[in-house]
């Protein structure tokens, strides 16, 4: 019997849903919420309404620049954008109760359920999907410190206890309307959101970098003047005989002009540059808690990887092809055109992903950046199989024209992009800082809490 845990549980002691599963009762997890209930707290409804986004089919316009929320867009107190999907103005104006308003909390009901972020102005206008729940707080409670809450330990184990459903698990309202918040003071509660906002303006700062070099590396290029005919006349000898391609969108005037342009500078193909190969495919029996982080296309969002929620593996990395820093990995199925750098550890990428090994490292940010700009994702764009579910082969990621911008400029597009990553580090450390913060608070008091932030900051 040794590392096995028991409990014992009365009848009384069952919910109304009669959850008879060991999971729902962990002794950590009832010993958590065991502590909520003996402080001063509120449960959710008592200081706020909660409910979810559309539930019918979504009618997509990209042209609207009106944001679809859905369960990837909330993370750990800011939202992932980089889905690009956008609902259409008709379909906002129609569902006002699902449209979103600044400070509202929003959450994951489905996947990886419990992220949560605050929405502000820079994601408005918006709307949801039925897979996000939307908690409106009515009374003086800062929706920052409720959503840096419900990321804590004390908060997780709410949601992740009340999750229900084994192939698609999901998380109902009615059990978020009943999670225990503990009250804090309201200058507690100013000085978390003082902590959410810093980061989340560090994220915006980087992201404004980040757009700026690649319009920059856009301009640099002098391809402004791309026509966006989509029809083309081709004869045999110069389309199918050469690339094995008959499907007319391959053949469009603007990816001819891209190219050209491109060609009338210094150039190279990536093939020169880089190392492109397919991922691995990893068998589930070895997935665990330790072990080297295997990256999915999930894991590759905002052009960097994200190593916090990857799956660990335990393997003799020898066995398999693998990724440095400064590598970049790249999807070739569904998301094609989503690119990322490797700012860590030797890791994994799966067999949906592509890798990208500069044979020069300090070219990674600058290769990333040529990648992810419009030049970039028209070549993704041309080379992609358009299917039910586009695809890219490695052959074709290869041969992309690659500008080559005078050295300096190369150099400081490096800079500028690392500038960037450093401030996405800097506001990782002050989410982190302001969770640790509130589960310090639960488990001594608030001025200790307070006190060990200010050394932090």
């Amino acid at each position: 019997m040794d590392g096995l845990e028991a409990i014992e549980i009365s009848n009384k002691e069952l919910n109304n849903d009669f959850r008879i599963d060991s999971e729902y009762f962990y002794k950590n997890d009832l010993l958590k919420i065991n502590l909520l209930n003996h402080k001063e707290h509120l449960l959710v409804y008592n200081f706020s309404t909660v409910t979810d986004g559309i539930h019918t089919s979504i009618d997509y316009d990209v042209s609207s620049g009106i944001n679809l929320i859905s369960a990837t867009s909330p993370k750990f107190n800011f939202f992932d954008l980089s889905r690009k999907a956008y609902i259409s103005k008709k379909a906002h104006e129609d569902n006002k109760r699902t449209a979103l308003k600044k400070n509202d909390v929003i959450i994951s009901t489905v996947g990886t359920i419990g992220n949560c972020a605050v929405v502000d102005d820079t994601i408005l206008p918006a709307n949801s999907d039925r897979h996000v729940g939307i908690i409106r707080v009515h009374r003086e409670f800062s929706p920052y410190y409720l959503s840096t809450f419900l990321l804590s330990k004390y908060g997780r184990c709410q949601t992740e206890r009340e999750t229900t459903g084994n192939v698609q698990p999901n998380l109902f309202l009615y059990k978020i309307r009943e999670i225990i918040v503990p009250l804090m003071s309201k200058n507690f509660q100013d000085k978390i959101e003082h902590c959410i906002k810093m980061a989340n303006n560090f994220i915006n700062i980087s992201q404004e970098i980040i757009n700026q070099v690649k319009k920059d590396i856009f301009n640099f290029v002098s391809i402004n003047n791309i026509q966006s005919e989509n029809w083309a006349i081709k004869s045999l000898s110069n389309s199918f005989k050469n690339s094995g391609r008959l499907d007319a969108e391959y053949y469009q005037h603007k990816y001819e002009e891209l190219e050209s342009n491109i060609k009338a500078n210094k150039f190279k193909y990536l093939k020169e540059l880089a190392e492109v190969q397919s991922g691995e495919f990893v068998e589930e029996r070895n997935y665990g808690d330790i072990g080297y982080s295997y990256i999915r296309g999930t894991d590759i969002t905002n052009n960097i990887i994200n190593f916090e929620d990857a799956t660990k593996v335990n393997i003799k990395i020898e066995k398999y092809k693998t990724i440095d820093k400064n590598d970049i990995a790249f999807a070739m199925i569904g998301s094609v055109g989503n690119v990322a750098i490797n700012k860590r550890e030797k890791c994994v990428v799966s067999n949906n992903l592509g890798s990208i090994k500069p044979f020069n490292k300090t070219l990674g940010n600058y290769l990333l950046m040529v990648l992810s700009s419009p030049i970039g994702q028209l070549l993704f764009e041309k080379y992609q199989t358009r299917t039910a579910q586009p695809k890219i082969r490695t052959e074709d990621v290869e041969n992309f024209v690659i500008p080559l911008l005078d050295n300096t400029v190369i150099n400081v597009i490096n800079q500028k992009t690392e500038d960037s990553f450093k401030l996405r580090e800097q506001s990782k450390k002050l989410l982190d800082t302001a969770v640790k913060a509130v589960e310090m608070a639960i488990e001594t008091d608030e001025n200790t809490a307070i006190q060990w932030l200010k050394t932090q900051n």
